[in-house]
């Protein structure tokens, strides 16, 4: 559902971006947000369904992306925009920054503390989520050893052998559930 919202409203230019080359590219990238997202909701009811691991997964799209001239540095590169994006992700949570077409105001008057809290706790485990997947698909590139491509599986048992990993993993998923409700939330609060 939010991955079709996604590209229903950059089709539909409902932010209101405009047709200018900057509108253009947001619109253009909310569509590819909205293209990953759906894609990630279909492999997760495949491997709620028993169809395949989040593992396979990843190592077969790593070694589809190796099999091309330069495979390695895209997987390189992609790797680290995914973590790029995880870091401003945590960024955003440390300061309660969300996304443009929501009305903090009005978030914060109605909504009070409490939604503030959710939505930094949600954006910031996302955010950790990202960095380690984007980090082990760099890692696979740099090595060129598709087996190095770590989905969210991996993210979690990277976490999970830590010290404390027991209390990260449990803090991840709590904030992941936070992300849930506060893209409800959003829903409520967005300017449409």
């Amino acid at each position: 559902t939010y991955a079709a919202w996604e590209i229903t409203g950059a089709i539909m230019d409902a932010k209101r971006k405009g047709s200018s080359a900057s509108g253009m590219m947001e619109r253009g990238l909310s569509i590819i947000k909205g293209v990953v997202y759906g894609a990630v909701g279909v492999e997760a009811m495949r491997m709620v369904i028993g169809a395949r691991s989040a593992s396979q997964n990843a190592d077969d799209y790593a070694r589809t992306a190796m099999q091309f001239p330069l495979g390695g540095i895209f997987l390189i590169l992609v790797g680290a925009g995914i973590a790029l994006y995880g870091l401003n992700q945590i960024s955003m949570a440390w300061k309660s920054q969300f996304d443009d077409d929501l009305d903090h105001q009005q978030l914060r008057r109605e909504g009070g503390a409490w939604v503030v809290n959710i939505g930094r706790a949600g954006i910031g485990a996302r955010g950790v989520i990202l960095v380690l997947v984007g980090i082990a698909l760099a890692r696979a590139g740099f090595v060129e050893r598709a087996s190095e491509a770590g989905g969210m599986t991996e993210a979690m048992w990277t976490l999970f052998a830590q010290p404390y990993g027991q209390l990260l993993l449990a803090a991840v998923a709590a904030g992941l559930m936070c992300f849930g409700v506060f893209q409800v939330l959003h829903a409520r609060y967005a300017k449409v």
